[in-house]
């Protein structure tokens, strides 16, 4: 298994400990060695000492392992040589039980930093079985007699001479869970911070997405009762009248014909003036040269109206949906209005629109006197335009300054 991006320092903690694992084995080969020179000459010591040896070349081994980049085989070399020990120390040297339950849970505790959580849990129950082991073997038998066979002060100096280094060995293995430990709960509590802040913008965009509807839903009832207003107070008052003078052509035409004629020439006046302001009011709503020819003729249209000296870079985008090039005709058509009200009858302005893979761009910049954008007031035709860009999936974008404005829309599409 190769190692994971665990990084340079736990690599390296784990690999002090395994060298600090083998030097303890190592440390007590020689102990044996010596009080089988000079104390004790035994066949079991022998074999005890043969045995730690082997173990700490098992433990070596997981030095190369990690060389090789597999930590999980690394620390069941280190697991392997610690439990062999815990067992085989206890078995022999019964005196030494307490100091073989720590090797024995040793590898529990390294391992939290490095191995999965399924694989950790069968370090711990082996390790906790081997210590359980180690201790009834050392409490319960002595079939070698080799304590018996030591000097008193041996058994004691060796728990002594070897406390310290178990204990270093518990705060190498005790600091790298620590860190971890510290490290999932640092990026538990970045999740949660995290967490609150998503959860603010949500809210945000959510309050935003509402106070957009409630100024969508309002500029609709204000534009139906604006359309209402112009029917009633232009085309149906001119309908009325034509009505009349209709009726008045008509008896005209038996007693004055010649009246009657001019009275039709009226007629005929009056519903060109009619069909002209249909045609000034569909415009407001929904602009025939958008319907008929798309977007870009649409703003050409627009741009040719304009009084102040332009100049525009206006591709064809194709057809759109008609809610999209609705959105971009209109925020076109108010940016253009702002500048000839706003920005002064010098101010040059620009119009680019372009398309670029599945994004619609349009960008209305002049050279005129900036505002303040960020003090735009809810129901202001620019925060209103937003709306409706907003509404097709899009986003506008207002910069002004001293040297002029630039409005930017910008909306995905299929």
């Amino acid at each position: 298994m190769v190692t994971p991006d665990l990084g340079d320092a736990r690599i390296g903690r784990l690999r002090q400990f395994i060298v600090l694992d083998v030097f303890a084995a190592l440390t007590a080969v020689v102990m044996m060695t010596v009080i089988n020179v000079v104390s004790a000459r035994s066949g079991w010591l022998l074999v005890a000492t043969g045995m730690v040896a082997v173990t700490a070349l098992l433990m070596a081994l997981g030095l190369r392992a990690l060389n090789r980049g597999s930590v999980v085989a690394a620390i069941t070399w280190v697991a392997v040589g610690n439990w062999s020990i815990a067992i085989g120390a206890s078995a022999v040297a019964t005196f030494s039980w307490p100091i073989q339950e720590l090797a024995a849970l040793l590898p529990a505790v390294v391992a939290v930093p490095y191995v999965s959580r399924r694989q950790f849990r069968l370090i711990l129950v082996v390790s906790v079985a081997v210590s359980v082991a180690a201790a009834f073997v050392g409490l319960l038998q002595d079939v070698t007699g080799l304590t018996d066979d030591l000097a008193d002060w041996i058994p004691p100096a060796t728990l002594i001479a070897f406390t310290p280094l178990m204990s270093l060995l518990v705060a190498q293995a005790g600091v790298g869970a620590a860190e971890t430990l510290r490290d999932a709960l640092d990026r538990s509590l970045e999740a949660n911070a995290r967490l609150s802040e998503n959860e603010a913008t949500l809210a945000a965009q959510a309050r935003l997405l509402r106070d957009s509807r409630s100024r969508i839903v309002a500029a609709g009832d204000s534009e139906r009762r604006r359309i209402e207003r112009d029917l009633h107070d232009g085309a149906q008052q001119r309908l009325v009248g034509l009505s009349l003078q209709i009726s008045r052509a008509r008896e005209q035409c038996v007693v004055d014909p010649a009246a009657a004629q001019a009275t039709l020439d009226d007629i005929r006046r009056e519903v060109r003036a009619a069909q002209q302001e249909m045609r000034d009011l569909v415009r407001g709503v929904y602009p025939p040269v958008l319907t008929q020819h798309g977007l870009a003729p649409a703003i050409r249209a627009i741009i040719d109206q304009v009084d102040n000296t332009h100049r525009s870079d206006v591709r064809d985008v194709g057809r759109l949906g008609p809610e999209v090039e609705a959105a971009i005709y209109f925020a076109c058509l108010e940016a253009l209005q702002n500048v000839m009200k706003h920005a002064g009858a010098e101010a040059v302005v620009s119009v680019n629109l372009r398309r670029a893979d599945q994004v619609v761009s349009l960008v209305v910049a002049d050279d005129g006197r900036g505002f303040d954008a960020d003090g735009i007031p809810a129901g202001n035709g620019l925060v209103n335009m937003a709306d409706r860009v907003g509404a097709a999936g899009g986003t506008l974008t207002i910069e002004s300054s001293d040297g002029g404005t630039s409005v930017t829309a910008v909306v995905a599409v299929d």
